[in-house]
């Protein structure tokens, strides 16, 4: 509850949580429970900036099958099933309350059989070889418990000539917040 003041400012009553208190709570490495899905829809919100400017930069064909990578409450996937009609889409995140939310926001997707959901970690893909054209990460790659590992393990479920994408929001030496984003294509040996 918030109460105004003379002058027009609100004041947070005791029961109140501030946002920060939130975040902690529910936990973004791995969101659970209440606060987790509070947490993931702001979230939803909040990384819409990020993720349009990467999908503007990235060209997504109909028949595309996309990895996204810590889907969270799946925003991300929802915007990218508007492009996809003949391929399909794949959440994978290691919270199962991400998934649900996921799950809700995607909704029609899922029901027409374009899209799953997986509970699994970046650390062991339960995927074949070669099986995306595109993968994406947004706001999570920061928590993954071994980037150089788990680098490989997206390089290998990745195909020949695909698109991986990682994009958020970075602390910089310095430490002031700054917007960080790659592009990486897997190009054949020779």
């Amino acid at each position: 509850m918030t109460e105004k003041t003379e002058n027009n400012t609100i004041n947070l009553t005791t029961n109140e949580r501030t946002q920060q208190e939130i975040t902690i709570s529910g936990n973004p490495g791995k969101p659970v429970g209440e606060d987790g899905e509070k947490m993931l829809r702001r979230m939803n919100e909040s990384h819409y900036a990020v993720t349009g400017w990467a999908l503007e930069h990235w060209k997504i064909r109909e028949n595309d099958r996309i990895l996204d990578i810590g889907c969270g409450g799946g925003a991300t996937l929802k915007r990218m099933s508007e492009e996809v009609r003949d391929g399909h889409l794949t959440g994978v995140d290691y919270s199962a309350t991400s998934l649900e939310l996921s799950g809700k926001t995607n909704a029609e997707a899922l029901q027409q059989g374009k899209m799953d959901l997986v509970e699994a970690s970046v650390e062991k893909l339960p995927f074949a070889d070669n099986a995306f054209d595109k993968i994406i990460t947004v706001e999570s790659f920061y928590f993954w418990p071994d980037p150089a590992e788990n680098l490989k393990e997206v390089y290998r479920v990745l195909k020949e000539q695909g698109t991986f994408f990682t994009g958020g929001r970075h602390l910089p030496e310095g430490g002031s917040a700054g917007t960080g984003a790659g592009k990486h294509s897997k190009i054949p040996s020779v």
